[in-house]
């Protein structure tokens, strides 16, 4: 049962982080053509117009941030959920020990159940690396486009204040 739930989680993590790549690119992709002159622009001009004010362009910073916070909004409870099936497996590993000495298990019984279990530890660990990546770079991106209308916002998962 395990194993199919943590495998399904996988295919949601890469859906989430390929609508964050989609909305990235789409903002710089719009951001880059609004302030493009000809529609190609030179390594330097790009660069040159990054820095314009986001101020500028409220519509796409409003949609862009909109996005992002509806992505955030996917994210943000994915880590507590993670850390809480993690917590489970590993009382199941305990629980599996406790089992294995008391004799309940033969040794290729208990070999088998402690190799599943590590590897649910593992998939779980590297699904809550994957959650605070993301929760990272969403963070980061929200950073940059935060508009100057809207001082106050702050990425939920973030301490940040201003």
């Amino acid at each position: 049962m395990l194993s199919s739930y943590l495998d399904n989680w996988r295919w949601y993590l890469k859906d989430l982080g390929n609508t964050f790549l989609n909305i990235v690119s789409k903002a710089t992709r719009d951001f880059v053509r609004l302030h493009s002159t000809e529609g190609l622009l030179t390594s330097v001009q790009a660069d040159i117009s990054m820095t314009i004010d986001i101020q500028e362009d409220y519509d796409l910073s409003f949609t862009t941030l909109q996005d992002l916070r509806h992505l955030e909004q996917k994210v943000i409870p994915l880590r507590a959920s993670f850390q809480a099936n993690l917590e489970i497996v590993q009382v199941l590993e305990a629980t599996n020990k406790e089992f294995q000495n008391a004799g309940f298990y033969t040794e290729e019984e208990a070999v088998e159940q402690t190799d599943c279990l590590r590897l649910f530890v593992s998939q779980l660990r590297g699904h809550l690396l994957s959650v605070k990546i993301l929760e990272k770079r969403i963070q980061g991106v929200v950073f940059l486009v935060r508009p100057s209308f809207s001082p106050h916002y702050t990425f939920k998962g973030s301490n940040d204040c201003s």
